[in-house]
């Protein structure tokens, strides 16, 4: 009997490991769906009513705005009731679920974004670099004082890596640029207001998606061209990102050597989805399936936009002695000796 059970088991799991990799080969790009919920201070039933509502439909990462718990701290993330409902949401439908809360550290109270696993596990924690500090200081602004964060923070995940910025930190360029350093690839901006053009301006800077979760119900996202792709103030939005799809600059030297066309040529999977002729850029996405561009790209020696700037930056400093510069997003270029700019890894 027991034999026979076990036999039953190894067929159920193959059997589910064969639709797992069809399913794979159906794919195009890697679709990264990703929901937004703009419900502040609405309570944690109504809230979690929602987001398990949009978990059901499927999706790769769901994420709440700016403390949606409201202005009283949290005493533990483990066990306070909210982070336990969006835990067990996250776990039951196999979800990211990004959960900012104003939490308590010992005496120390930090404005947080909390990344929860699809197994319900904490898994990363930013804290808001930029919060807005009493100004004159004794100043009652209606919300406890947080202390700021130490670091902008990119986090792994099964789809690709993503990135935090909550509210105040969109005006200050230098957070957004430490994601890009780092390889991020969708940044989330939960907050109590828009920020307007500062996102689509990172985005184009950075060629990072964004996606945001504001208080009165808006959502905003951007491409990796900076273009804006959704705009609405719904309550809760959804929009499906291709994480495999590059951008490149038109006229990058080193990919003269016809790398690009030959890609193209031998490959009709691959198209140019966009063509920016001002910007001097394209994006480069898989239209059928089974078709991994990353590798893709690497097998015909294309050279992407970030590393093609990391580049020339890296000259013209050496040139200069190494003043007034950083090097960018994702720069994989060797630095001589003596050079105080240490490589990032790239995407």
């Amino acid at each position: 009997m027991r034999s026979r059970i076990g036999i039953f088991v190894l067929m159920m799991l193959l059997i589910g490991g064969l639709a797992v990799k069809a399913a794979e080969k159906e794919t195009i790009g890697r679709p990264v769906r990703v929901v937004s919920v703009g419900m502040f201070n609405k309570g944690i039933e109504k809230t979690a009513e929602v987001v398990e509502r949009e978990a059901a439909v499927g999706a790769d990462l769901i994420l709440l705005t700016e403390i949606w718990t409201g202005r009283k701290p949290l005493a533990s993330l483990e066990d306070d009731p909210a982070m336990v409902t969006m835990a067990a949401i996250a776990k039951k439908y196999r979800t990211y679920i990004v959960s900012p809360v104003l939490r308590r550290d010992k005496k120390i109270i930090y404005n947080s974004a909390v990344l929860i696993d699809r197994n319900g596990k904490i898994v990363g924690i930013y804290d808001k670099l930029y919060p807005v500090m009493p100004d004159p200081p004794d100043v009652d602004r209606g919300v406890p004082n947080s202390q700021p964060g130490h670091d902008a923070v990119v986090f792994e995940t099964d789809f690709g890596r993503i990135g935090m910025a909550i509210c105040f930190d969109a005006q200050f360029p230098e957070g957004w640029q430490r994601l890009a350093q780092q390889g991020a690839q969708l940044v989330l901006f939960p907050s109590a207001y828009s920020a307007g053009r500062s996102l689509a301006a990172y985005a184009t800077l950075h060629h990072y998606y964004i996606v945001s979760s504001c208080w009165g119900g808006e959502c905003q996202a951007y491409d990796i061209t900076g273009e804006k792709l959704l705009d609405e103030k719904e309550g809760v939005s959804r929009i499906t990102l291709d994480f495999d799809r590059r951008i490149f600059h038109y006229n990058d030297s080193y990919n003269y050597r016809g790398q690009r066309d030959k890609l193209l040529k031998e490959n009709p999977g691959v198209v140019i989805d966009k063509l920016l002729r001002r910007e001097d850029w394209y994006v480069l996405k898989a239209v059928e399936p089974g078709v991994c561009l990353p590798e893709l790209v690497k097998k015909y020696d294309l050279q992407q936009l970030h590393e093609y700037l990391d580049k020339q930056r890296l000259v013209s400093g050496k040139l200069r002695g190494y003043r007034f510069q950083r090097l960018g997003p994702d720069s994989n270029v060797s630095l001589p000796t003596g050079s105080p700019f240490e490589p990032q890894r790239g995407r």
